[in-house]
């Protein structure tokens, strides 16, 4: 929330567009070696017998850790490092990162939604914490998550967000203070009237702290520094590339590249909209017209000679909501923190007040297709095999399990289609999941920013086909299951010989009660809709064997 932040965030997409970088010069290894103590000369691999002193002694700093025991853990650390300079380099890596300075000493799982590969993964990172008082960080966790929370698109969608909270330890609190060259403002020019006053040393005051926190907006919004919070992140397997940061000391937050810090004045709303969902300010302030192109889901620029003079229909991304004159959204002068030129889709949002009240409609509908651009409308399903053999006059039952908003339910519907009226062909081998789930992620890259989630990219690449799915309708029975969830099962039997295809939709219309419109009224990509289909064989029955021969046989 500044009015630099384009520059500022640009310089932020940069750094994560090119992967995750070393650590800060905060922490920066002594020369000679990557980590730790070290001179010119690389140091000797370890022997066996060092190499099990070393693994037993870096086991015992975790556990110490894992026991609340943080000073004496941190110790065994710094031992490690001082006796074991020739160890694994994970483990080097990992020793420093645990018993530096600025260090990580636990990761815990603050909120639950259920399995990470099926989950939004974020984390929070809290920067300025000292041993002594670190501890703290727990309860200011759970405060700004709270108002997270409140907006209701998170608290609709909570149960597909699993939520990390990180314990760091920070040297030093306090957050970096920056001078405007740094910033990259102009500096005015003296005044001959005042006599010029000598700058002191501690006038632009820096710390070291585990997110390198820096004050970088015009107004001091703080800001952590990308490379510290990736590494942190390595730690998170589960991580989908999304952190929440908490500046002890900041007031201010920034957002933008999957990172959204926040401070004292808790704006993590406004934030994560920018880290998470791209959105960008919905403020005015700067009297000038942009430069160049402004266009966001909820903003758009105009061409026009007169600057308050809005752009045609057909240019305005949020048309859809005009054209279906939901009264609370508009056309309104002034956005991404220009008072003329630009314009946005609502009086008031979460992306207007920095951080007061909630998203409007179009932040909304956008935030809803991020979520889903991650996860999947359906959660589990059974059986997991794709292909499945039935014998004649079996009874076989199918089911899927949707997601799970917290006041409207997603819509199942089912499809039975022929395909066959003799064998199938030869499926292709293939790894069936163990875990009874069918909806595995792949390994994704957790230290690089994506504009949307790898559910997104593969649906572009493979669109479903217009129309429902082939077939025709099977009626379904609903049972709750526990923790929430309402799993849909059909069963089939009597099945002729052949070849037939089941197919389940899940979709999820977004018609929450005692909201005036769906939430969503245009999806291109159809991410709120997904289909899971099963081919199933049903084997023609064996022949008879001929009858033998009436009567007892004759002797020759």
């Amino acid at each position: 929330m500044n009015a630099a932040r384009f520059t500022l965030l640009a310089a932020a997409a940069v750094a994560l567009a090119a992967g995750p970088g070393p650590a800060s010069a905060q922490d920066a290894p002594k020369p000679g070696s990557p980590f730790g103590e070290g001179g010119d000369e690389p140091p000797r691999p370890l022997t066996p017998e060092e190499e099990v002193a070393a693994r037993k002694l870096f086991a015992e700093g975790k556990a110490l850790l894992d026991r609340d025991v943080y000073q004496q853990g941190r110790a065994k650390f710094r031992e490690f490092l001082k006796k074991y300079p020739g160890a694994d380099e994970d483990m080097l890596r990992e020793a420093e990162d645990r018993g530096g300075d600025n260090c990580l000493v636990g990761i815990e799982k603050q909120h639950d939604a259920g399995p990470p590969e099926r989950r939004i993964d974020v984390e929070l990172m809290g920067d300025g914490y000292i041993q002594k008082e670190f501890k703290k960080f727990a309860p200011d966790a759970l405060s700004q998550m709270l108002e997270f929370w409140r907006d209701p698109l998170y608290d609709e969608y909570e149960s597909y967000i699993n939520v990390w909270r990180f314990d760091l330890i920070s040297k030093e609190e306090g957050v970096d203070e920056i001078s405007p060259e740094e910033k990259g403002a102009p500096v005015p020019p003296p005044d001959p009237r005042k006599r010029p006053k000598p700058k002191k040393a501690k006038e632009y005051r820096k710390y070291s702290t585990a997110l390198n926190c820096v004050a970088a907006g015009p107004q001091n919004q703080v800001m952590a520094d990308p490379d510290q919070v990736y590494r942190w992140r390595r730690y998170l397997k589960e991580s989908d590339g999304l952190t929440i940061a908490f500046a002890k000391k900041g007031a201010l937050g920034m957002g933008g590249g999957g990172i959204a810090t926040t401070g004292k004045k808790v704006a993590v709303v406004h934030e994560f909209g920018h880290a998470f969902i791209n959105l960008l300010d919905e403020y005015q302030g700067n009297p000038q017209r942009p430069g160049g192109k402004v266009f966001a889901a909820n903003a758009i620029s105009t061409d026009d000679p007169d600057p308050r003079k809005p752009p045609p229909l057909e240019e305005i991304p949020w048309k859809h909501w005009l054209i279906a004159k939901n009264p609370e959204v508009g056309v309104h002068l002034g956005g991404a923190t220009y008072s003329t030129g630009v314009f946005r889709p609502a009086p008031g949002c979460a992306m207007n007040s920095g951080g007061g009240g909630n998203y409007c409609w179009v932040c909304r509908e956008a935030g809803v297709l991020m979520i889903y651009s991650y996860v999947s409308p359906i959660d589990e399903v059974g059986p997991v095999q794709d292909r499945v053999t039935v014998a004649v006059g079996e009874t076989r039952e199918f089911s899927v399990l949707p997601m799970a908003p917290k006041r409207h339910p997603l819509k199942v519907e089912w499809f039975l289609q022929r395909t066959a009226t003799g064998p199938l062909p030869p499926a292709d081998p293939a790894v069936t999941p163990e875990d009874g789930t069918s909806f595995v992620r792949d390994d994704r890259a957790a230290q690089m920013w994506r504009m949307d989630g790898d559910r997104a990219a593969a649906r572009r690449e493979n669109p479903l086909p217009d129309g429902p799915p082939p077939g025709s309708p099977v009626k379904a029975v609903l049972k709750k299951v526990p923790g929430g969830g309402v799993r849909s099962t059909v069963s089939l039997s009597k099945l002729d010989p052949g070849g037939w295809r089941l197919t389940a939709k899940v979709f999820d219309d977004t018609k929450v009660p005692k909201f005036s419109f769906p939430w969503v009224l245009k999806d291109p990509d159809r991410l709120r809709e997904e289909w899971r289909s099963w081919d199933i064989e049903v084997p023609m029955p064996a022949a008879a064997p001929p009858p033998s021969p009436s009567g007892p046989a004759k002797p020759r």
